[in-house]
């Protein structure tokens, strides 16, 4: 999530870890702790389930390591802070944009400034490219993280790797686990993974969710099962995730994602339509009506605004009588709401495991990529 909302719908656990895994230390008494969050919680110990994506970059190379002592590292890592049995997962790099799902155009808008050209290499190979750039591009990564899975597996480690993006995988695997070890951990920065922990295993009480520490941020400790909300809110988490904004959809210019909840708790009669997105089969005109008066309440339209084109058309009208505006903040276009909510659908279908044509729902193939598709019509009137 974005904007720490997270912070505002979990309660967290903030001793560190290591405080709760392996040796039980009794449970915390400090004001506003576990003790008070959880109900006195302890871990005594913990099976870790680790987003790969997370790992790659969270180990840093040294330079003229060869390969060999860069995945040696690794290991040592995962060995040292999660002990000898963690499952790793990683995404997962196709050439096929079938396989290689939405999420393919937002790797390469963030991997834009470090892209670098394929490199040939076995284990023997000392890399001359910096982490970053190596890990830019797809094909390298996708082929370190094969050597990589080599050697987690011949250590003993448990290895998985999803055929696009991990998420779901990840936190299913910590599911399964969950009836086997006292507490599973996943372990990762992602908080797609905490919003499908929280849908899928909610009542799952011994598995959490570690967001570790990153500059000045504090590492953190989540139990979906503490979620602060009630079922309205937990079962269409889904989808206000997927409509504020996470990484295949876009985000509403300057609207945090505790508007969109604040949204649905003052409108709880959109619950019922909103409740259509977790459905396999659902007409594409009737979320389109759904989508647009949902963005119609969050831009602060009422129940006579009939269409967003006309809240946008009043709401521009009265921005151009001050002295400055930003034409950004105006509500989306009726046209590119439904491209929106179209996106919104068939994210929150491959969250699910339910297959969805991406052309279908609001994207179009650009050669070995999915793009948005953002509109059909011109954002105004070409005369009038």
């Amino acid at each position: 999530m974005r904007d720490d909302c997270h912070r505002a719908c979990y309660p967290v656990i903030t001793k560190p870890i290591k405080e709760f895994t392996r040796v039980a230390r009794g449970p915390p008494t400090t004001p506003g702790s576990a003790a008070l969050l959880f109900d006195a919680h302890v871990l005594l110990t913990s099976h870790f389930v680790i987003d790969g994506g997370f790992l790659l970059h969270k180990v840093i190379w040294d330079r003229n390591s060869s390969f060999k002592d860069i995945t040696t590292k690794y290991v040592k890592y995962v060995q040292e802070h999660f002990g000898l049995s963690a499952s790793i997962v990683f995404d997962g790099y196709s050439d096929d944009p079938d396989i290689a799902g939405t999420k393919s155009w937002e790797r390469l808008r963030r991997t834009k400034k470090h892209q670098s050209t394929e490199v040939k290499f076995d284990k023997n190979t000392i890399p001359t490219l910096s982490q970053e750039k190596f890990l830019g591009n797809e094909k390298n990564k996708s082929n370190f993280i094969i050597l990589l899975k080599t050697v987690f597996s011949e250590m003993g480690f448990t290895v998985d790797q999803a055929e696009s993006d991990a998420d779901a995988l990840i936190v299913r695997t910590a599911l399964a686990a969950s009836p086997l070890f006292n507490t599973v951990t996943i372990v990762a920065e992602d908080i797609d993974i905490l919003i499908l922990l929280t849908v899928l295993g909610r009542k799952q009480a011994n598995v959490f969710f570690f967001k570790p520490s990153k500059g000045r941020t504090a590492e953190q400790l989540y139990s979906a099962s503490g979620f602060m909300y009630g079922d309205v809110i937990a079962n269409n988490l889904l989808f206000l995730h997927a409509f504020s904004g996470c990484d295949t959809t876009s985000a509403p210019y300057n609207i945090g994602k505790m508007k969109f909840v604040k949204t649905l708790e003052k409108h709880l009669e959109f619950a019922s339509g909103t409740a259509l997105f977790l459905n396999k089969r659902v007409d594409p005109a009737l979320l389109t009506v759904i989508g647009e008066r949902f963005f119609i309440s969050l831009y602060g339209g009422n129940k006579d605004d009939n269409s967003l084109d006309s809240l946008r058309y009043k709401q521009f009208a009265k921005a151009v009588t001050k002295s400055t505006f930003n034409l950004s903040s105006l509500p989306p276009t009726q046209d590119t709401a439904r491209f929106h909510t179209f996106r919104v659908y068939h994210q929150v279908q491959s969250w699910l495991g339910n297959y969805n044509d991406p052309e279908d729902w609001g994207w179009k193939k650009c050669g070995k990529l999915l793009m948005p598709v953002q509109n059909s019509k011109p954002p105004a009137p070409l005369s009038f």
